[in-house]
Protein backbone atom coordinates (compact mmCIF):
# COMPACT_ATOMS: atom_id res chain seq x y z
CA UNK A 1 0.00 0.00 0.00
CA UNK A 2 2.44 2.67 0.67
CA UNK A 3 4.44 1.74 -2.46
CA UNK A 4 0.97 2.06 -4.31
CA UNK A 5 0.89 5.23 -2.16
CA UNK A 6 4.46 6.45 -3.50
CA UNK A 7 3.68 5.89 -6.93
CA UNK A 8 0.79 8.38 -7.04
CA UNK A 9 2.51 10.82 -5.40
CA UNK A 10 5.42 10.89 -7.59
CA UNK A 11 3.30 10.82 -10.63
CA UNK A 12 0.70 13.51 -9.23
CA UNK A 13 4.09 15.87 -8.62
CA UNK A 14 5.67 15.16 -12.64
CA UNK A 15 2.36 15.82 -14.20
CA UNK A 16 2.24 19.42 -12.13
CA UNK A 17 5.65 20.14 -13.02
CA UNK A 18 5.06 19.20 -16.48
CA UNK A 19 2.03 21.52 -16.63
CA UNK A 20 3.60 24.25 -14.97
CA UNK A 21 6.45 24.27 -17.34
CA UNK A 22 4.17 24.36 -20.77
CA UNK A 23 2.12 27.52 -18.95
CA UNK A 24 5.83 29.03 -18.65
CA UNK A 25 6.54 28.49 -22.37
CA UNK A 26 3.23 29.64 -23.86
CA UNK A 27 3.62 33.26 -22.12
CA UNK A 28 6.07 34.69 -24.65
CA UNK A 29 6.70 38.93 -24.57
CA UNK A 30 4.93 41.06 -26.84
CA UNK A 31 6.94 42.20 -29.76
CA UNK A 32 7.89 46.27 -29.59
CA UNK A 33 5.37 48.79 -31.78
CA UNK A 34 6.22 49.28 -35.10
CA UNK A 35 7.26 53.07 -36.33
CA UNK A 36 7.11 54.25 -39.36
CA UNK A 37 10.01 56.65 -40.38
CA UNK A 38 9.36 57.34 -44.30
CA UNK A 39 6.55 56.30 -46.71
CA UNK A 40 7.80 56.36 -50.78
CA UNK A 41 6.29 57.39 -52.38
CA UNK A 42 4.23 59.88 -50.65
CA UNK A 43 1.50 60.15 -53.41
CA UNK A 44 -0.67 58.04 -55.46
CA UNK A 45 -3.73 57.84 -57.94
CA UNK A 46 -7.29 57.72 -56.70
CA UNK A 47 -7.60 54.23 -58.22
CA UNK A 48 -4.86 52.57 -56.22
CA UNK A 49 -2.00 50.42 -57.49
CA UNK A 50 1.01 52.17 -56.24
CA UNK A 51 3.53 49.87 -54.60
CA UNK A 52 4.70 51.79 -51.87
CA UNK A 53 8.03 51.22 -49.56
CA UNK A 54 7.29 51.81 -46.06
CA UNK A 55 10.72 52.27 -44.06
CA UNK A 56 10.60 52.48 -40.08
CA UNK A 57 11.71 50.37 -36.50
CA UNK A 58 10.17 46.41 -35.80
CA UNK A 59 8.00 45.96 -39.09
CA UNK A 60 8.39 42.03 -38.71
CA UNK A 61 5.33 40.63 -38.42
CA UNK A 62 3.20 42.74 -40.37
CA UNK A 63 0.00 41.65 -40.76
CA UNK A 64 -1.51 44.88 -42.67
CA UNK A 65 -1.46 48.14 -43.51
CA UNK A 66 -3.66 51.17 -43.43
CA UNK A 67 -4.37 53.95 -45.88
CA UNK A 68 -6.98 55.80 -43.99
CA UNK A 69 -9.31 52.88 -42.63
CA UNK A 70 -8.51 50.95 -45.77
CA UNK A 71 -6.78 48.11 -46.04
CA UNK A 72 -3.40 47.75 -48.45
CA UNK A 73 -3.19 44.88 -50.40
CA UNK A 74 0.12 42.55 -51.26
CA UNK A 75 1.74 42.87 -48.45
CA UNK A 76 5.33 42.13 -48.18
CA UNK A 77 7.92 42.41 -44.76
CA UNK A 78 11.44 42.77 -47.11
CA UNK A 79 13.14 43.22 -43.05
CA UNK A 80 12.69 44.58 -39.86
CA UNK A 81 13.05 48.20 -41.38
CA UNK A 82 10.95 47.72 -44.52
CA UNK A 83 8.13 46.62 -46.30
CA UNK A 84 6.19 46.85 -49.36
CA UNK A 85 2.35 46.93 -49.84
CA UNK A 86 0.21 48.15 -52.77
CA UNK A 87 -1.81 51.33 -51.78
CA UNK A 88 -5.69 50.54 -52.35
CA UNK A 89 -8.41 53.27 -53.60
CA UNK A 90 -9.31 55.79 -51.95
CA UNK A 91 -10.83 58.94 -51.98
CA UNK A 92 -8.36 62.49 -52.92
CA UNK A 93 -6.62 63.96 -49.98
CA UNK A 94 -4.19 63.00 -47.22
CA UNK A 95 -4.43 60.02 -45.08
CA UNK A 96 -2.59 58.37 -42.28
CA UNK A 97 -0.70 55.16 -43.60
CA UNK A 98 -0.36 52.58 -40.40
CA UNK A 99 0.98 49.30 -39.89
CA UNK A 100 0.11 46.25 -37.29
CA UNK A 101 1.76 44.22 -36.51
CA UNK A 102 1.29 41.51 -33.17
CA UNK A 103 3.25 44.51 -30.48
CA UNK A 104 0.46 47.32 -31.80
CA UNK A 105 0.09 49.49 -34.02
CA UNK A 106 1.94 52.58 -35.11
CA UNK A 107 1.58 55.64 -34.53
CA UNK A 108 -0.06 58.86 -36.64
CA UNK A 109 2.85 61.51 -37.89
CA UNK A 110 4.24 63.46 -40.37
CA UNK A 111 6.34 60.29 -41.48
CA UNK A 112 3.83 58.51 -42.32
CA UNK A 113 1.39 59.99 -44.49
CA UNK A 114 0.01 59.38 -48.18
CA UNK A 115 -1.61 61.92 -50.66
CA UNK A 116 -4.13 60.41 -53.01
CA UNK A 117 -4.64 62.41 -56.34
CA UNK A 118 -8.22 63.19 -58.10
CA UNK A 119 -7.07 64.43 -61.28
CA UNK A 120 -3.81 64.91 -63.75
CA UNK A 121 -2.82 68.73 -63.59
CA UNK A 122 -3.41 71.11 -66.05
CA UNK A 123 -1.76 74.66 -66.09
CA UNK A 124 -4.35 77.42 -67.65
CA UNK A 125 -1.51 80.41 -67.00
CA UNK A 126 1.45 81.71 -65.59
CA UNK A 127 2.22 85.11 -63.89
CA UNK A 128 4.69 86.52 -64.67
CA UNK A 129 4.98 85.15 -67.77
CA UNK A 130 8.60 86.14 -68.47
CA UNK A 131 11.62 86.46 -66.26
CA UNK A 132 15.70 86.26 -66.53
CA UNK A 133 17.25 83.56 -68.16
CA UNK A 134 19.47 83.48 -64.93
CA UNK A 135 16.07 82.29 -62.94
CA UNK A 136 14.82 83.41 -59.77
CA UNK A 137 11.60 84.69 -60.84
CA UNK A 138 9.01 83.23 -58.37
CA UNK A 139 6.30 82.59 -61.15
CA UNK A 140 2.66 81.43 -59.90
CA UNK A 141 1.16 78.93 -61.31
CA UNK A 142 -2.60 78.37 -62.43
CA UNK A 143 -4.98 75.68 -63.37
CA UNK A 144 -6.10 72.23 -61.96
CA UNK A 145 -5.10 69.20 -60.42
CA UNK A 146 -2.53 70.73 -58.32
CA UNK A 147 -2.96 68.20 -55.25
CA UNK A 148 -0.20 66.11 -54.63
CA UNK A 149 2.53 67.89 -57.12
CA UNK A 150 5.70 66.16 -56.80
CA UNK A 151 7.43 68.74 -59.29
CA UNK A 152 6.89 71.57 -61.66
CA UNK A 153 9.44 71.97 -64.98
CA UNK A 154 10.76 74.21 -67.49
CA UNK A 155 11.20 72.78 -70.74
CA UNK A 156 12.13 70.05 -68.08
CA UNK A 157 14.64 71.67 -65.96
CA UNK A 158 12.85 71.38 -62.17
CA UNK A 159 11.44 74.40 -60.58
CA UNK A 160 12.37 75.39 -57.03
CA UNK A 161 10.50 75.65 -53.75
CA UNK A 162 7.78 74.70 -55.26
CA UNK A 163 4.35 75.35 -52.82
CA UNK A 164 0.77 74.07 -53.28
CA UNK A 165 -1.37 77.19 -52.52
CA UNK A 166 -4.47 75.13 -53.47
CA UNK A 167 -5.88 72.83 -55.77
CA UNK A 168 -5.49 75.24 -58.29
CA UNK A 169 -2.86 77.25 -57.61
CA UNK A 170 0.67 77.26 -56.65
CA UNK A 171 4.29 78.99 -56.79
CA UNK A 172 7.39 77.98 -58.40
CA UNK A 173 10.77 79.56 -58.83
CA UNK A 174 11.89 79.54 -62.16
CA UNK A 175 15.70 77.82 -62.65
CA UNK A 176 18.04 79.22 -64.90
CA UNK A 177 17.85 78.48 -68.67
CA UNK A 178 18.70 79.39 -72.04
CA UNK A 179 16.79 82.77 -73.50
CA UNK A 180 13.81 81.40 -75.10
CA UNK A 181 9.78 79.71 -74.88
CA UNK A 182 9.62 76.69 -72.45
CA UNK A 183 6.52 75.14 -71.37
CA UNK A 184 5.95 74.91 -67.96
CA UNK A 185 4.60 71.22 -66.90
CA UNK A 186 3.35 69.96 -63.36
CA UNK A 187 3.38 66.81 -62.16
CA UNK A 188 1.41 64.52 -59.34
CA UNK A 189 0.97 60.84 -58.66
CA UNK A 190 -2.00 60.75 -61.58
CA UNK A 191 0.58 62.42 -64.14
CA UNK A 192 1.43 65.61 -66.11
CA UNK A 193 -0.27 68.43 -67.45
CA UNK A 194 -0.35 68.50 -70.91
CA UNK A 195 1.41 71.18 -73.20
CA UNK A 196 -0.41 74.06 -74.55
CA UNK A 197 0.17 77.75 -75.31
CA UNK A 198 -1.02 78.86 -72.02
CA UNK A 199 2.13 77.38 -69.89
CA UNK A 200 4.70 78.72 -72.08
CA UNK A 201 7.14 80.88 -70.02
CA UNK A 202 9.40 83.31 -71.86
CA UNK A 203 13.25 83.40 -70.79
CA UNK A 204 14.82 86.94 -71.51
Amino acid sequence: MRAAALAVIVGTSLTSVAVSSGAGEAAAPRPPKPAITKVDPKFGPTTGGTVVTIKGTHLTGATKVLFGTTKGTALKVKSDHKLTVVEPAHDEGVVDVRVKTRGGTSAKGNTARFTYALEKPAVTGLTPASGPAAGGNVVTVSGTGFTGVTSVTFAGTPGTSVVVVSPTELTVVAPAHDPGLAHVNVTNAAGTSPTKVADQYHFV
